[in-house]
């Protein structure tokens, strides 16, 4: 497998910026669980890098210190949130002190927000969550399952059916989780470690009809639920929070009940999606931030500075 430690340690040469670029000081950049996947290899194509160590960081915040040829001077100042993901031509992280974006990649947010309100305003879970919705809906479903809902992702899904009246079922691990999601006014919610979980999944799937599920887990647990659900379902898998690569899938569901497996992964969802789908996203999420952060709202729950790249890892 490919070394990937302390890939942060890559450095940059601080240089102007190139034409449409504009440089960034990063203020704050969230860890997300595909922070740590690609720090040991597992996330995206690692083979695209020929040397190591290179950046790591998908998200985070900043200050536009410098706009490089065609973009305007007046963006100098501006507090941005920034996304490179490492598909991305000339990705180097968001976990530095300076950063390199296209001007079409940084999101200008109102001085009324912190750097850590808007470092991941643009990045993972919010537009996961707006994938989640886009695929759904082009897809022709309407009620939906998502299992490792207690996560910050499953949060804000959650908490975006709430708002738009959208049924979800969420399943959960722990009670402690269960009541987190009761917390945010979630009202469908299942724990796995119960031992009636099987039964009230079927009666729960028997009387919603959700036709949709998005898997963060992999391994064995996805293709049971896929299982009891309605004919022509689908499962999109998004993660591997079991560490296992494979998804087993009961091979009769999809012979006889249509059942369908597909995947999201942001940077496809984003090359694939219109502009003016994003830009409504975009607009929806950067609003419910100036109001607070009731949907897509991060809690922080502690910062490191860079040094302690480390620690924050762990």
């Amino acid at each position: 497998m490919t070394d990937f430690k302390k890939p942060y340690l890559a450095e940059i040469e601080v240089r102007e910026p190139r034409e449409k670029e504009v440089m960034v000081k990063v203020m704050c950049a969230p860890i997300n669980p595909s922070d740590n996947y690609f720090v040991i290899g597992q996330y995206g194509n690692i083979k695209k890098f020929k040397e190591m160590p290179v950046g790591v960081g998908f998200s985070g915040a900043g200050v536009i210190e410098k706009v490089g040829k065609g973009v305007s001077e007046s963006l100098i100042g501006s507090r941005v949130s920034i996304n490179q993901m490492p598909s991305s031509p000339g990705y180097i992280g968001t976990f530095r002190k300076y950063t390199y974006m296209n001007v079409k990649s940084i999101y200008p947010f109102p001085e009324s927000l912190s750097f850590e309100d808007i470092a991941n305003s643009m990045g993972a879970n919010p537009i996961t969550v707006a994938g989640f919705m886009d695929i759904a809906e082009r897809d022709g479903h309407s009620v939906f399952i998502n299992d490792a809902a207690a996560s910050s992702l499953g949060k804000m899904f959650s908490r975006y059916c709430i708002k738009h009246n959208k049924t979800l079922i969420n399943i959960v691990r722990r009670p402690e989780q269960v009541k987190i999601l009761e917390d945010d006014g979630a009202k469908l919610i299942l724990n796995s470690g119960d031992i009636n979980f099987e039964k009230d999944l079927k009666d729960m799937i028997k009387k919603y009809n959700p036709t949709c599920f998005f898997d963060a887990i992999s391994g064995d647990f996805p293709g049971k639920v896929l299982a009891m659900m309605p004919e022509g379902s689908t499962m999109y898998v998004y993660g591997a929070l079991s560490m296992k690569q494979m998804v087993n899938v009961d091979s009769g569901g999809l012979i006889f009940k249509n059942h369908t497996v597909s995947n999201f992964w942001i940077p496809t969802w984003l090359k694939n999606t219109k502009k003016e789908v994003l830009l409504k996203w975009m607009q929806e999420i950067i609003q419910d931030m100036v109001e607070g952060g009731k949907v897509f709202g991060s809690k922080v729950i502690k910062s490191f500075p860079i040094d302690k790249f480390d620690e924050a890892m762990q």
